[in-house]
């Protein structure tokens, strides 16, 4: 490994209800993480292979929270980190900017 750092696109949107009932405020954001595949790993003795998924949450806010830190529980509920590859480009030239560094 490289050691390269990366960088990670997350999807973030903010919005708020007002009713003469009640005021409601929450946040959704997209988180892109890798899971291990259960069947593989089931049939494998030497490893399994991981999915690439885009995991999607919505909260509502009942108290202050930081979004970094909604995005890392998020990232520490998945099977391992995303690491960036030098090799993975977009069809504009430049690197893929869905990953993440290992000191992430």
């Amino acid at each position: 490994m490289s050691g390269a750092q990366g960088l990670v696109d997350y999807s973030c949107t903010y919005g708020a209800s007002v009713t003469a009932g009640a005021d409601e405020l929450w946040v959704a954001v997209e988180v892109p993480v890798t899971s291990l595949c259960p069947c593989s790993k089931a049939i494998s003795r030497h490893g399994a292979h991981n999915q690439r998924s885009l995991v999607r949450v919505k909260v509502w806010f009942a108290r202050f929270f930081w979004l970094e830190d909604l995005i890392a529980l998020i990232e520490d509920s998945a099977s391992c980190d995303l690491y960036p590859c030098s090799s993975v480009r977009t069809r504009s030239g430049s690197p893929s900017a869905r990953t993440r560094g290992p000191d992430s």
